[in-house]
């Protein structure tokens, strides 16, 4: 038989609420609210942001994260950023490894709008012990997109050159790449010097990155960079640096064009690819460029393979090289002195007649 006792007052979802850790809606779930329970509910959460209790204000802050990401059921102006809240658990001198982790997860969520109140604390974790942590405010940061790059560039250059960590690395090259030609000048410098990485990811990333911050990229940095890498690098190395040269533009030709030109020629072996790639990075390095290389665009027309053969035609075009455009046998007057051209030809006018004597 059970035991009787004294009729138990039924607990109510409000009690049960308050007394267990965290601010969600009465199912778990917030899918079933209404828009007027969703306004109490963030109404609630945002008074919350400015307890006395900061475990209270952390966590209404990382429950508000998804309303921030869709910026729904928002009070017009807030006292205080729920990021704002989430940002000072990174600034404290000894942070809690495994709340920054879900802080900093809950900031990914609500992305570019946590970025001018977040960006800067995020940074202060990139050289903490725990590589997890450092991981999570590396790709937070990239969510934060090009608004993060006056805060968080240097930062994430230095993670570049000096974290053990390969992929750590490689993952601030890739958050570098998306806060994009910002970036540029805080950080171009460990871009260079990653490609020349221990790590082949690290390389290819690093050789992607320089590309993706295009004019603004330092060409007396890049220049020799990727000198180097169609000198000595890797097939798909190369590759990566013609495209990168596109990006940049002309800002390198005084640094590689003759390097870029040494890979039109079609020699056994070569990678009819790679000479597609040079042609245009030679067009993108602009018409003057493309007049300098008339003679290896012009044999670049006898390419065996037509891609290679197109490129080369629209490249000459492009630049008004009209002789080009016709063969390499047009341009002997570029490159002969008119001695040397009239000593190279048959003398048809011998003893004032055609006829030999």
């Amino acid at each position: 038989m059970p035991r009787r006792g004294g009729v138990q007052e039924e607990e109510t979802w409000v009690d049960f609420w308050f007394q267990n850790p965290g601010y969600g809606a009465p199912d778990g779930t917030i899918n079933s609210l209404n828009d007027t329970e969703h306004r109490d509910h963030v109404e609630m959460l945002t008074e919350k942001l400015m307890d006395d209790d900061v475990k209270k204000r952390y966590k209404a802050a990382e429950a508000l994260a998804h309303y921030v990401a869709d910026d729904q059921f928002l009070p017009e102006q807030l006292e205080v950023h729920p990021a704002e809240v989430l940002a000072t658990a990174f600034m404290k001198f000894v942070v809690d490894r495994n709340f920054c982790i879900s802080a900093a997860r809950s900031l990914a969520i609500m992305g570019v709008k946590a970025a001018p109140y977040a960006a800067f604390a995020l940074t202060k974790v990139l050289f903490h012990s725990a590589q997890d942590l450092r991981y999570e405010a590396i790709v937070t940061l990239r969510t934060f997109g090009p608004d993060a790059a006056d805060e968080a560039a240097a930062p994430l250059a230095k993670v570049v050159v000096e974290d053990e960590e390969a992929r750590l690395r490689r993952e601030a090259l890739k958050t570098l790449t998306v806060l994009g030609p910002g970036a540029a000048s805080a950080a171009g410098k460990s871009m260079c010097d990653a490609t020349r990485d221990e790590d082949t990811d690290v390389q290819v990333t690093a050789i992607k990155c320089m590309g993706a911050m295009g004019p603004e990229m330092n060409a007396e940095l890049a220049g020799p960079a990727i000198k180097d890498i169609l000198e000595e690098g890797s097939q798909e190395m190369r590759r990566f640096a013609m495209e990168t040269i596109m990006a940049i533009g002309p800002s390198l030709a005084k640094y590689i064009q003759v390097e870029v030109a040494r890979h039109l020629r079609p020699l056994p072996g070569t990678d009819p690819k790679l000479r597609e790639l040079a042609v245009h990075a030679l067009e993108a390095m602009g018409p003057a460029v493309v007049y300098d290389q008339e003679i290896l665009l012009a044999r670049a027309l006898m390419d065996p393979e037509p891609k290679v053969k197109t490129a080369a035609f629209s490249a000459l075009r492009g630049a008004h090289c009209t002789k080009g455009m016709m063969g390499s046998m047009e341009l002997e007057e570029r490159f002969f002195s008119q001695d040397i051209l009239q000593r190279s030809r048959p003398d048809v006018h011998r003893n004032g007649s055609g006829d030999e004597a």
